[in-house]
């Protein structure tokens, strides 16, 4: 039976976060189309549920849990907080 870890899930959605970012510091990224961003999600995904352990299944299910997760996770994580700092810089004048 699968079973979904709420606290595993979130901690393994912010380390897809976190390797994503990680990854796009090699690269230009207003250079790379962001569909290549998000080709990569999917693999990355399901290779920190991998790492999770647990049958394919389980595997596959948690992979697709976490793509749904750090869908919505991205925003919060990394574009709302870009968001707030810019207009802080904004507010400063510089």
């Amino acid at each position: 039976m699968i079973q979904f870890d709420f606290m595993y899930l979130t901690g393994a959605a912010i380390a897809v976060v976190g390797v994503m970012e990680w990854l796009k510091g090699f690269f230009p990224v207003d250079k790379v189309p962001s569909w290549v961003w998000r080709a990569l999600m999917a693999p990355t995904c399901v290779a920190i549920a991998a790492a999770g352990g647990g049958a394919l299944n389980q595997i596959l299910s948690n992979g697709a849990a976490l793509i749904a997760i750090t869908q919505i996770g991205y925003p919060v994580l990394v574009q709302l907080p870009i968001a707030v700092i810019e207009k802080f810089r904004k507010s400063l004048g510089a």
